[in-house]
């Protein structure tokens, strides 16, 4: 079967609410580009992480040409501030070795200094490419935020980087907003990455992390706040999973106007148990 062509298949569309995770090799992003996406997250994807354009102090390795292999495909970029090079991270210093290609990069900055200066050399260097930046990846999962890099024990704490970890994060957003406009970037900032999940024993739930960061001054120079979803039920109808995972999620964060920033959902899926029956079930199995 042919899909349709895209209404913004050759253009730029910053006003669509469309986006997607993929690949910057060219047949990815051409075919997400013409199924009808015109944002990217460049999440695990395209270069920005600060794990690998400083892997040593002061030494620098941009990779302009995926940056722009996205913008010749006319997407709109989300980039992610996240990761942290070991040098840099907060770890202990006896645990600085390698361990895991994947979850070693995932250590809380322990240098605020060296993360506002990656921060802005990103937004500087990409000042007219990047439309928007979110800040770090799911810091509410302790593996994503300094965490241990073994499983933890049973009693044992979540987090190396002390016991306040919205608090962690709530400096890193305000440092990394400061560094983006000293930039000279207009890009929007997007914070928070709170979620649904509410009794994990692993993991902080949304309404604990939204209600801890913006008690630390986390969100107010965020321009919007951004939420993920993994659902197992039927969607697609008034107060569903996501509505009710979303209401509770990001509870904290209103006021008595009921007046909230507004929401980027940034990743998420409705994952095969619930595809069935919801109205995914007659769109692209993505």
């Amino acid at each position: 079967q042919r899909v349709r062509r895209a209404r913004h298949a050759a253009e730029f569309a910053a006003e669509s609410v469309f986006g997607v995770h993929t690949l910057p090799t060219a047949r990815h992003v051409e075919m997400a580009k013409q199924i009808g996406f015109n944002w990217v997250r460049l999440h695990d994807a395209g270069g920005l992480e600060w794990s690998a354009l400083e892997p040593r102090p002061g030494e620098w390795r941009f990779n302009d040409a995926v940056v722009r292999r996205y913008r010749g495909a006319k997407f709109e970029i989300l980039g992610v501030l996240g990761t942290s090079p070991l040098w840099a991270n907060a770890w202990p210093g006896a645990d600085k070795q390698p361990i895991h290609s994947f979850w070693d990069k995932w250590g809380a900055p322990g240098d605020m200094d060296a993360w506002a200066n990656y921060v802005g050399k990103v937004a500087g260097r990409y000042r007219e490419d990047v439309r928007a930046f979110e800040v770090w990846n799911e810091p509410w999962i302790p593996r994503f935020f300094s965490g241990r890099r073994e499983p933890q024990a049973v009693g044992e704490p979540l987090y190396f980087h002390g016991e306040a970890p919205q608090r962690d994060y709530a400096e890193l957003s305000r440092r990394a907003a400061d560094a983006v406009r000293a930039s000279g970037s207009a890009a929007k900032l997007v914070g928070l990455n709170s979620t649904a999940g509410e009794g994990i024993s692993n993991r902080i739930s949304g309404t604990a992390w939204a209600k801890g960061v913006a008690e630390a001054d986390g969100i107010q120079k965020m321009d919007a706040v951004s939420y993920h979803h993994y659902s197992t039920a039927r969607l697609g109808y008034a107060g569903d999973d996501v509505e009710a995972g979303l209401a509770r999620a990001l509870g904290p964060l209103k006021t008595d106007a009921g007046a909230v920033k507004p929401v980027w959902l940034t990743e998420g899926a409705n994952t095969p148990g619930g595809l069935p029956g919801s109205f995914y079930r007659h769109t692209l199995p993505v």
